[in-house]
């Protein structure tokens, strides 16, 4: 997923926030429509939206499998995609980073941990970030195969350079066929 050049950080929303508050607010700061996608998809995103707003756009997406609804601003000059993403913020309020990090501890079953390691992953920070390689590294070593997959997606949307290994020894070792070919796919990609 490539939105542009410059790109602010990826806003996981929180229940109850979705496509129609965010339309509201940038239809209202008279945004226009670019780009709208519906699909069914194994992975990836069934719903995209995109408006253009002055120098920046603004996108919505609702990812797939785990169904986490995500904004994110892009565009050419970081200023003005930090100050668009300050304002959105404010008013969707996204759920904070250290409660995407304690939802993945505190997770009560293997389904709720990987929704919750990819959430993560989608709002991670730009730039590596400890706390978050942390628990993406330890879940993409699990036991648990829907638990490493959780941390195989985790790691695609945080995309760190130091990821990169391990989603590679991921690709050449991963017991689950269809998790090392997805994960073999990720690390030829990854430049």
């Amino acid at each position: 997923m490539s939105w542009g050049p410059c790109r602010g950080r990826r806003m996981v929303l929180p229940e109850g926030i979705d496509e129609a508050e965010v339309a509201d607010f940038v239809e209202g700061a008279q945004a226009t429509k670019v780009k709208e996608v519906s699909a069914r998809v194994h992975f990836g995103l069934t719903r995209e939206v995109s408006w253009e707003l002055g120098p920046f756009h603004v996108h919505y997406a609702e990812e797939y499998p785990c169904e986490v609804r995500f904004v994110q601003v892009t565009g050419a000059v970081q200023g003005d995609i930090d100050g668009a993403t300050d304002l959105l913020a404010r008013y969707l309020r996204p759920v904070r980073e250290d409660d995407l990090l304690r939802a993945v501890d505190v997770a009560d079953s293997i389904e709720q941990r990987r929704a919750c390691l990819v959430r993560a992953g989608i709002g991670a920070p730009l730039t590596f970030d400890e706390p978050f390689f942390r628990r993406i590294a330890d879940a993409v070593c699990d036991r648990d195969e829907m638990i490493r997959e959780g941390g195989l997606w985790a790691a695609v949307y945080a995309f760190w350079p130091e990821l990169r290994p391990l989603v590679a020894e991921m690709g050449r070792s991963e017991p689950a066929q269809t998790l090392r070919d997805q994960a073999a796919a990720v690390a030829a990609t990854w430049h």
